[in-house]
């Protein structure tokens, strides 16, 4: 329970010291620190990564294949529909194609489906699997989806080297320590929940100004960063039952490919030149809905199974 309250009891601790003191966030921000955080954010996912908890059969082949068309089409779609239907010009619809075209996050996935009842298994391959396929799509996917933003440009070539210097080298780092090392401790799957809160704490402080110019826009940002995530989660349950797959696996599939990644864009967004702060609060804003959007959806479905099971046993 206590590993589980982390990421959003540390958000809203984090967010309100950037608000009240931003001056550690702003030198961490300033001195590429969200590029060091993400580094070993996923040097600690390689390290507990455990590549034999997969079942591989048809239904994994399925679901893998439908879950890359999620990430390279139904995502960035589904950003650029929000965008056009909201309204949002320049930063502000960067912020959302960009976060909207991110793999699902690996801090928060495999806790959501596993409170949900689902197979924690599954959503761990398919979160490391699209992170991944991540390095090489992003930068072919965004350029493409960002082509009709206006003052937008993004070097894919820049982006790709990025991603595979902050995501692939320290993915399989991680796994090469664990194999030479051999010895396991609990604190290092904090890891990743703590690169992801100093993150926060890094974009946060360096918008702290402009948050409060925006507040206004917060009604707008949530509802927008809602839609799009309640959009590609019945999007993919609808999948998920039309490819027969079982309740665990749709479970997993259905938080998994919803879910999108804020480390990783903020890591996207800072290639872009500039001042692009309005980008990063529009991440912020979208991490911290989804997070709340599943959270009690998560814990809603066991409760619901639960009284279905009760009216099923009272019908007997």
């Amino acid at each position: 329970m206590f590993k589980k309250l982390i990421l959003p009891v540390g958000l809203l601790l984090v967010i309100l010291l950037a608000l009240c003191q931003p001056g550690p966030g702003i030198w961490m921000k300033d001195h590429y620190m969200i590029e060091v955080y993400t580094f070993f954010m996923f040097l600690g996912n390689g390290w507990l990564f455990r590549a034999s908890n997969l079942k591989v059969g048809r239904s994994f082949f399925m679901m893998s294949f439908a879950a890359v068309l999620f990430l390279l089409i139904a995502g960035p779609l589904a950003g650029i529909a929000a965008v056009n239907l909201f309204g949002y010009t320049s930063l502000y619809a960067l912020g959302f194609i960009v976060m909207a075209a991110m793999p699902p996050t690996l801090s928060s996935c495999v806790v959501v489906t596993e409170v949900a009842g689902g197979n924690p298994a599954a959503s761990l391959f398919m979160t490391v699997a699209l992170n991944l396929l991540s390095i090489f799509s992003l930068p072919i996917v965004l350029p493409i989806a960002l082509g009709s933003s206006e003052d937008i440009g993004i070097s894919g070539s820049k982006l790709l080297y990025k991603l595979l210097l902050i995501v692939l080298l320290p993915f399989f780092c991680g796994i090469s320590l664990k194999r030479l090392i051999k010895k396991d401790h609990f604190l290092i799957s904090y890891v990743p929940l703590i690169c992801v809160l100093l993150t926060v704490l890094a974009a946060f402080s360096s918008s702290r100004e402009l948050l409060f110019n925006i507040f206004w826009r917060l009604p707008s940002f949530i509802t927008a960063s809602a839609a799009i995530h309640l959009l590609l989660m019945l999007l993919a349950w609808a999948a998920a039952r039309c490819l027969n797959f079982d309740r665990r696996d749709t479970t997993a599939f259905a938080f998994t490919v919803s879910q999108k990644t804020m480390p990783i864009a903020l890591g996207v967004l800072s290639t872009f030149g500039g001042n692009i702060a309005e980008a990063f609060a529009v991440c912020i804003i979208f991490h911290m809905t989804q997070l709340l959007v599943d959270s009690v959806i998560a814990a809603a479905l066991p409760l619901q199974r639960y009284r279905c099971f009760r009216r099923r046993q009272e019908v007997i």
